[in-house]
């Protein structure tokens, strides 16, 4: 397995444009909307509530950041394909490891660079455009983490069920444009009806930006509620990966 990631980690390092951008394009618009947020009276935050114009990169660097983790759903799912056209995976097959471990190793990699990417997001967001990090940012972690699993599952997922790059394109079109208009990414969740609000919880999006909102924007963060959220991204984890393992199987 550890094999299987290593190969597939340095081949993604060598794709540095495709990297630069999963970095620039988000924090690009980080900084166009944040800009124009000051001159906004009163915005509001996720939860509805009045945010100052100088704050709203807590609201906009974790949007961001949740909508482009998505964006390697296109990226991960495309890998594979590829794989299974040049005949990889027909050979991966028949050497003696599990399915199990298998799609474990190919999903670890994109896990890894989901991370690093939400990682230099955050150090961004504070250091280049004065994002406040709440009273306790160590909390940022576990919430990257779970975020990133959900991200790199449901790419696993899309891989097996798309059988060629047209369908890849078509269903991560879906899940980065859609999923995030509706869960809050695009525009504060304050902003969206209520039944919008609540129709949004079947999204990992959402769970993720409200576990943020209580790192970012709470003056004190509810435990509960954090790690309530990281166990819904979780379990979306879980759902999406037996969902590829399924998928896989009936590929073979």
């Amino acid at each position: 397995m550890w094999a299987i990631t290593l190969k597939d980690l340095k081949l993604l390092m060598r794709d540095r444009r495709a990297l630069s951008l999963l970095i620039a394009l988000p924090l690009a618009l980080v900084g166009i909307l944040g800009s124009a947020s000051k001159h906004m009276v009163n915005p509001t935050a996720s939860d509805g509530g009045p945010i100052e114009p100088l704050r709203a990169y807590a609201v906009l660097v974790p949007a961001y950041t949740v909508m482009f983790t998505f964006f390697l759903v296109n990226v991960m799912a495309r890998s594979i394909i590829q794989e299974r056209e040049w005949g990889t995976l027909r050979r991966l097959r028949t050497s003696p490891i599990t399915p199990f471990a298998l799609l474990w190793g190919k999903t670890i990699p994109f896990w890894i660079l989901s991370c690093a990417q939400g990682a230099v997001l955050f150090l961004a967001g504070r250091y280049l455009f004065g994002m406040p990090c709440g009273s306790a940012p160590w909390l940022l972690i576990p919430v990257l983490c779970c975020t990133s699993l959900a991200a790199t599952a449901l790419g696993l997922w899309v891989a097996t069920i798309a059988k060629t790059e047209s369908q890849v394109s078509a269903y991560s079109n879906f899940v980065v444009i859609v999923l995030a208009g509706v869960s809050g990414c695009l525009v504060p969740r304050g902003w969206l009806p209520d039944w919008l609000q609540t129709a949004s919880l079947l999204t990992p999006h959402a769970w993720a930006l409200m576990a943020y909102d209580q790192v970012l924007r709470a003056a004190q963060p509810q435990i509960g509620l954090l790690f309530g959220s990281c166990g819904v991204l979780l379990g979306f984890t879980l759902i999406f990966f037996l969902g590829g393992r399924s998928r896989f199987q009936e590929l073979q």
